[in-house]
């Protein structure tokens, strides 16, 4: 590039190579590439990457990827997102709550001065942001359980 045209290839360059390597299923090649870059890779290589993972179904390079994003950019919600998904593609449950609580624990919203109001059986609960990890916690397994509940309850109507 630098030789036929005289451009200098930028971080977006690469960040288009990499997400053309990664959807083409060539993920250790856009990894390579990322870590041979002369300059230093931006979010915008990694998320690349990430989300060719994802697409792919690579956990573990996922994993890498998502920790250097992190790294980056710690206050970015889609990064979690997008490692939580590849842990449910895997069945990862665990790993699922353990991104999602992560992830409120790195948002910066001026938590300090937003409480939560929750209404339950006609009394109203406050949550302040040392419980707000505690309250999604709890939001999250409820969630979880009802979905079960539903799929065992569906499934109890087809055997009917």
């Amino acid at each position: 590039m630098e030789e036929n045209y005289g451009i200098s290839p930028t971080p977006d360059h690469f960040a288009c190579m990499v997400d053309l390597l990664g959807r083409s299923g060539q993920l250790r090649d856009a990894y390579e590439l990322i870590k041979s870059m002369h300059i230093e890779p931006n979010a915008g290589a990694w998320g690349a990457l990430i989300g060719a993972c994802k697409l792919q179904g690579d956990t573990e390079l996922g994993e890498i990827v998502a920790n250097r994003l992190f790294e980056l950019e710690p206050q970015n919600a889609a990064n979690y997102v997008l490692l939580s998904n590849i842990y449910a593609a895997a069945g990862r449950w665990k790993d699922v709550s353990l991104v999602r609580i992560l992830n409120v624990q790195n948002m910066d919203i001026g938590m300090s001065s937003c409480p939560v109001d929750l209404e339950a059986q006609q009394l109203f609960h406050g949550f302040l942001p040392p419980q707000l990890v505690v309250f999604y916690c709890c939001f999250y397994c409820l969630e979880r359980v009802t979905a079960i509940a539903t799929v065992v309850y569906e499934a109890s109507l087809v055997a009917n």
